[in-house]
């Protein structure tokens, strides 16, 4: 797909998709645009594979869409639409099922695998890189049911974004979890003062992470 496309763009028909809850078909954008690192974030969060065009472009889009043909080869046979097998992972875990949450990092690595580890278990995931841009995110869609926010981030730091979080009474009890390298004492009383409702430091153990989350959105009304 590319993103310059007549009368929607591809931003607007994979955003509009989602929200229609259409089921596609994997996607390849490939495109000739410059990407700012906002338009990537958004991108990333319906796909993993972005090719931008140029002299080695056709190459590289022949290898993705190969790698994907040999992993469809390499399926097991589908199922009859008459008897659909469950999703395992949202099976297991029915309190995410609909939930919507926000991860905010300013590292594109970390909030990319961490989100991919999330929707597989049947979470919604929206992403942001900074506290301002958290802020806005949350305005722009009000069923965000947790804050997964970490520390140290450059505009706004993740203090400064849950103190004016809870600063609005539409989010006094929304669930915010902070993260941070700095395993230092006295840390994790720093981030709840600031509004973080639990604490885990990085590394994130993902086991751990699923279990604090499972908590908190359990709380929710």
């Amino acid at each position: 797909m590319d993103l310059n496309l007549r009368g929607i763009s591809g931003f607007e028909f994979l955003e509009h998709a989602a929200v229609n809850k259409v089921e596609l078909p994997p996607a390849i954008i490939h495109t000739g645009r410059a990407l700012t690192d906002q338009e990537t974030l958004r991108l990333r969060e319906f796909t993993d594979h972005i090719i931008l065009k140029g002299a080695r472009s056709p190459e590289r889009l022949q290898e993705e869409v190969a790698l994907f043909l040999q992993e469809v080869q390499t399926r097991p046979p589908v199922v009859p639409r008459a008897a659909p097998l469950p999703n395992p992972a949202i099976h297991a875990d029915p309190v995410f099922r609909e939930k919507t949450i926000l991860i905010v990092d300013d590292d594109m690595r970390n909030i990319f695998a961490l989100s991919k580890a999330l929707r597989v278990r049947g979470l919604q995931v929206i992403m942001a890189q900074d506290g301002r841009r958290a802020i806005a995110q949350l305005e722009a869609n009000p069923g965000i049911h947790l804050v997964i926010m970490d520390v140290m981030m450059p505009q706004m730091d993740g203090y400064t974004a849950m103190q004016t979080i809870r600063a609005r009474p539409e989010w006094q009890t929304l669930p915010i979890l902070a993260l941070t390298a700095k395993a230092m004492i006295g840390e994790r009383e720093k981030c709840l003062q600031a509004g973080a409702s639990d604490y885990l430091s990085k590394p994130v153990d993902l086991d751990r992470l699923i279990s604090m989350m499972r908590h908190w959105l359990t709380q929710l009304p």
